[in-house]
């Protein structure tokens, strides 16, 4: 399955994505956020349709017909509020799980979804996004085993930052580093010994001497689109991420030597 990330508004996807999820308010009316939006393009006719099915239960979906957006299919996902409700992990992943049923009912090939639960839910933007990505790549394949592609409509880049992240540490292929801590213990344990001694010898305000060399090769090796280990550095640029590796490696080579 293809998953893809898109800052993008979820109410003006294309129509080669027969579905878009609108993350409801129990009444199923219009509201704030991505309800707002979705009610908006769809038109009145799609709040008179969901009239009558409402209220829509906590970790429940149902789906309706599109109306004038261009996507034939909506459905209609009520996940929780993370300060408001108990449990809000779990009735997020039941929601999921409920969008990848009705997706699988309908035969949907392509889904766009929007970053649930981290506008008005106030669920902090790491934890969604594993939570989101993890149902994609366990739960839907099951659930919704024609869909081959679903975009991910994120509303800004700290957001796109917190999936980027997450579809990382949920790729089992990906053996990379994903922390400081993880690359300083792998690069002494990969880098020839004389690299190591020739950091080690330096002194702290010399380590800028690395830009072109050991620091180069970080950027354009393990830092390269790692953004699990970009955000572990302190979300820097690729330069700063760098030096931030290379510090944390020779303070760590100046303990060895001390405990030596």
């Amino acid at each position: 399955m293809k998953i893809e990330l898109k800052i993008s508004d979820i109410s003006r996807q294309p129509p080669s994505f027969d579905a878009v999820v609108n993350s409801a308010n129990s009444n199923l009316r219009f509201g704030s956020g991505v309800a707002g939006a979705i009610h908006t393009a769809a038109g009145p006719a799609l709040e008179a349709y969901c009239e009558p099915l409402a209220p829509l239960a906590l970790g429940k979906a149902i789906i309706t017909p599109g109306f004038n957006l261009a996507n034939q299919w909506v459905i209609h996902v009520r996940s929780a509020h993370y300060l408001n409700d108990d449990e809000p992990e779990k009735i997020m992943s039941e929601a999921l799980r409920a969008v990848f049923r009705q997706a699988g009912e309908r035969h949907i090939k392509a889904l766009a979804m929007p970053a649930i639960g981290t506008g008005v839910f106030k669920f902090p933007p790491d934890l969604a996004a594993d939570i989101i990505v993890k149902a994609i790549k366990n739960d839907a394949p099951s659930l919704a085993p024609e869909l081959q592609r679903v975009r991910l409509c994120l509303p800004s880049p700290l957001i796109d930052r917190a999936f980027r992240v997450a579809l990382q540490l949920n790729d089992p292929d990906d053996q990379r580093p994903k922390t400081v801590e993880e690359t300083t213990r792998y690069l002494i344990s990969t880098l020839p010994a004389n690299t190591l001694q020739e950091l080690a010898a330096l002194k702290e305000d010399e380590l800028i001497q690395t830009h072109f060399g050991l620091a180069l090769l970080l950027r354009n090796d393990i830092l390269k689109n790692n953004y699990a280990l970009s955000f572990d550095a302190g979300e820097r640029n690729l330069d700063e991420a760098s030096s931030a590796l290379i510090k944390a490696l020779w303070e760590a080579l100046q303990n060895t030597e001390k405990a030596l």
